[in-house]
């Protein structure tokens, strides 16, 4: 009776009325998390987003059982789409469907009322990546703006396997469904509704486990991971019988994988990243290294070493007088305000001969990078598993200078000087400019230069990944239409 009440309100649109109404049930009511979750989807309708977060904050602090929320959500969004058929309304159904997963009368009243799931054929492939709440990308966005290693390798490696024949359809966190290079994208809102209408044979998800566990119909999954185990937000442990494959980027990463979740070593398959050839044709031309045009660059998260790229950088100035260091990041907040790792440092990166230039889209990058001598990475993290930043300066023929945590030496080899990382700051920072210096000789630049481009244009080709990608497919039988 008390949601019928609510119901006149609703259907009148008289949002305040149906505020205080909630707010009197929530007083009285032992479910006082349901009407603080009616009073967050209401202040939606008004477009007050700040009071429907501290609404939705309140239903949390009482109970934090997503699914729990998902039944009180599903009987409110039902029923205003019933009042008014919008698209907007129709998303928040597909997020209540994220949160509960196996309510199949929710999957099948959302594919009823989506056209554009039964628009498309039963695609070989679905890659998915991303979770609620992250920022939006597409490929568009690799020319806009820097995107990272792994959401650089979805969009590419869709594209790649399009061109193949295998018939691919992507999810990750786009804010509207989109067609790039004959590969259609949805939002990631969009999965579990597109899997109740196509039960398609091979399921790839990168960087994230949840999918996996949660998908609601029998195929072939594979875990594509970018990260170390650290980063799975669940233990892969209890689900290993639900990963046909683990793609690794390296032998360190499969060592740490094998090291925390006890993998056996046929589950693994050994890929990497890589670059786009086409991109960097241009570049590729020698660069002098005398005194007058030298540049460092650095092109990571600021994390990584950006503050002993800077004490390098102030080192070498006092003997190269016009040195430079140009900084290039990127972030998965929507803005660099919002990053906590960049505004710790954005002070440190006001001083003569530094040159921020934020987040550049791919071509402007690839420019500036050809312009540098060497790339001066201190790697002081051990998440690098294969970096695409050092493929792309080997592929630029910009000499590294990296340390050895991480997968770095794997990636490098002998297109770069590669030093042991010390926990004593003076004596690394010290190791790292020695070693920048050596570079800055003609001889020893050109041989680095010679051994990176040669080793990316064998090794890190994204084609080359592409062809092996499609081998496995057909050597595991997981695609029957190109087996």
């Amino acid at each position: 009776m008390a949601f019928k009440k609510l119901c006149e309100f609703l259907e009148t649109q008289n949002w305040d009325e149906a505020l205080d109404y909630c707010e009197r049930e929530s007083r009285s009511n032992a479910k006082a998390f349901e009407w603080h979750l009616y009073q967050g989807v209401i202040a939606e309708e008004k477009k007050d987003q700040k009071s429907a977060g501290e609404f939705y904050k309140k239903a949390y602090l009482i109970n934090q059982d997503t699914q729990q929320h998902a039944i009180f959500l599903k009987v409110i969004y039902l029923y205003l789409f019933e009042l008014e058929k919008t698209p907007n309304r129709l998303k928040k159904l597909k997020f209540v469907s994220c949160l509960n997963p196996q309510d199949q009368d929710l999957l099948k009243f959302i594919a009823e009322n989506e056209s554009a799931y039964s628009q498309l054929s039963c695609p070989d492939v679905v890659l998915f990546t991303g979770t609620l709440g992250r920022k939006s990308f597409f490929p568009e966005t690799l020319n806009q703006e820097g995107l990272g290693g792994s959401e650089t390798a979805f969009i590419i490696m869709a594209k790649k396997l399009r061109q193949r024949g295998v018939k691919v359809v992507c999810f990750c966190n786009t804010d509207v469904a989109k067609t790039y290079d004959d590969v259609p994208y949805f939002p990631i809102l969009d999965f579990y509704a597109f899997e109740y209408v196509h039960h398609y044979p091979l399921f790839i998800s990168s960087r994230f486990l949840y999918p996996i566990v949660q998908s609601q119909i029998e195929n072939h999954k594979v875990l594509w991971l970018h990260d170390l185990g650290t980063t799975l937000q669940e233990d892969l442990s209890p689900h290993l019988s639900k990963v046909e494959k683990i793609m690794v980027l390296s032998d360190y990463q499969k060592e740490d994988l094998q090291r925390r979740f006890d993998v056996e070593e046929g589950k693994f398959f050994k890929t990497r990243n890589g670059f786009l050839p086409e991109l960097f044709n241009q570049y590729t031309e020698s660069k002098e290294t005398s005194n007058v045009s030298l540049k460092l660059i650095y092109m990571s998260r600021p994390e990584r070493g950006l503050v002993e790229a800077v004490q390098v950088f102030e080192k070498l100035k006092l003997v190269y007088s016009t040195l430079e260091l140009h900084v290039c990041t990127y972030t998965n907040q929507k803005t660099f305000d919002e990053d906590p790792q960049i505004a710790a440092v954005i002070e440190t990166l006001k001083k003569p001969g530094i040159i921020f230039h934020g987040s550049l889209k791919k071509e402007e990058l690839y420019q500036l990078l050809s312009r540098c001598q060497v790339l001066l990475y201190p790697n002081i993290t051990l998440s690098e598993t294969s970096c695409i930043t050092a493929i792309e300066a080997m592929a630029c023929g910009v000499p590294i200078v990296t340390s050895d945590r991480g997968a770095l030496k794997e990636t490098v080899g002998d297109a770069g000087i590669v030093i042991p990382y010390v926990e004593n700051k003076a004596d690394f920072v010290s190791s790292l400019a020695q070693a920048v210096a050596e570079c800055f000789n003609p001889e020893v630049w050109n041989r680095l230069s010679q051994l990176g481009k040669k080793r990316a244009w064998n090794h890190y080709l994204w084609d080359q990944i592409a062809d092996e990608w499609v081998e496995l497919f057909k050597k595991e039988k997981w695609v029957p239409r190109i087996s």
